[in-house]
């Protein structure tokens, strides 16, 4: 994966996708081979510093009992804390559109256990978390699959505009999604049965 591009993941329930970003991560071990950084073997690499580099965006998303700013601000270091900041993450994930709207907006209380938000609005605030972050790598799983397609459109928009500074890798099943990927993985039982350009592996 070189660094500065947009890869696709893709491949059916149980095919490994996520299990490969676990591994990416350094969470899991593998068997047999082994995950090379710039030619270094990650096993030799501090994990810790290594994580830094990456904002992962899950399917669902854990909630603070916290304001919506806490949220997306969750993980982030004092060092980067800014309102500039928050505002484009709000605006790159399309959050601004419902919070905007609130009495209180981003001062707005949410949690897990007393959710107010739809899976689409859930989803945003993580990607503004990941935006807000930052990072040499954004990983987004299924991280857009509850947003309608227009709203996915204008996010994955944004993620187009990081892309040069930021390593992008996309799990997903739209083609909406991946179609302006640079590169594209199929997987189906823990194997890799076909990669190349997207619209070339999509077309077969």
């Amino acid at each position: 994966i070189e660094a500065g591009k947009k890869i696709a993941i893709i491949g059916p329930s149980g095919s490994g996708k996520s299990t490969f970003i676990d591994i990416l991560l350094g969470f899991i071990n593998p068997n047999i081979g082994e995950i090379v950084i710039d030619g270094k073997p990650l096993k030799e690499i501090n994990y810790i510093k290594y994580r830094e580099n990456f904002a992962y965006v899950p399917q669902k998303l854990f909630l603070l009992e916290a304001s919506l700013r806490e949220n997306v601000m969750f993980g982030s270091s004092e060092s980067i804390n800014s309102k500039d900041r928050l505002s484009k993450a709000l605006l790159a994930s399309q959050a601004n559109t419902f919070i905007d709207n609130l009495s209180h907006g981003v001062d707005t209380l949410v949690s897990d256990s007393n959710l107010s938000l739809s899976g689409g609005q859930k989803q945003a605030i993580g990607i503004a978390r990941a935006i807000y972050h930052g990072g040499r790598i954004l990983v987004l799983d299924e991280a857009t699959s509850a947003l309608d397609i227009e709203t996915e459109r204008e996010v994955m928009q944004a993620v187009e505009d990081l892309q040069g500074s930021t390593t992008i890798l996309i799990i997903a099943h739209r083609y909406s999604t991946i179609e302006n990927c640079d590169y594209l993985y199929k997987l189906d039982k823990g194997k890799i049965i076909a990669h190349g350009k997207p619209s070339d592996i999509l077309r077969n």
